[in-house]
């Protein structure tokens, strides 16, 4: 009996051995595996201009902003500013429509 228990405790030994060598390749696998995928992202000649495009267009828009502002700041500042009350009832009653829905 003695001679059996000390087998099956050797046999445990080096099962557990084998074990933990095999989940160190396998962790080690893993990290190797994980450093040579790299994501990447290439974007089509189309997708490109269309983006050239869309920062075009924002940066105009803003130029063109920047532009109408500084024109209200002058106009309200010298008192030549006039604003339309209809305009800006309509522009009220249009977005308390859009806030209802």
């Amino acid at each position: 009996m003695k001679i059996h228990t000390m087998l099956s405790g050797i046999k445990s030994a080096s099962l557990s051995k084998e074990t933990q060598q095999v989940r160190e390749k396998t962790k080690e696998n893993q990290k190797a595996g994980a450093e040579n995928r790299a994501d990447k992202v290439s974007l089509s000649s189309n997708s490109r201009e269309r983006m050239e495009i869309r920062e075009t267009k924002a940066s105009s828009v803003e130029d063109f902003r920047s532009e109408r502002i500084e024109r209200l700041k002058h106009q309200i500042q010298s008192g030549t500013y006039t604003p339309d009350p209809e305009r800006i009832a309509k522009a009220m009653l249009s977005a308390h429509r859009d806030s209802m829905i």
